[in-house]
């Protein structure tokens, strides 16, 4: 199991984990669902909500949810996308 897998089924499991950034990165999403219609939204909610759970420091901040919707246009993949914003945010 990746990295990404084992930190998103806790976010799943432990939803409270998050519950200070989630309500934050379901409205940008929304608005990320007008500028990239072909993007899969719940595919962006995981790895949003993932790196939040992940990286508690920086958590989620306006604007990820553009970063990561190009990173899944791209790289086709949650767990890519994830990797990817590791290396661009930490």
């Amino acid at each position: 199991m990746s990295d990404y897998n084992a930190f998103k089924l806790k976010v799943i499991q432990n939803p409270h984990l998050i519950s200070n950034v989630e309500e934050v990165i379901v409205l940008d999403v929304l608005r990320s669902s007008h500028s990239m219609p072909d993007l899969d939204m719940e595919a962006l909610t995981n790895v949003l909500k993932t790196y939040a759970y992940y990286n508690p420091e920086i958590e989620y901040c306006q604007g990820m949810n553009y970063v990561v919707g190009f990173l899944l246009s791209v790289f086709k993949s949650e767990d890519v996308a994830f990797s990817a914003l590791k290396s661009i945010a930490d």
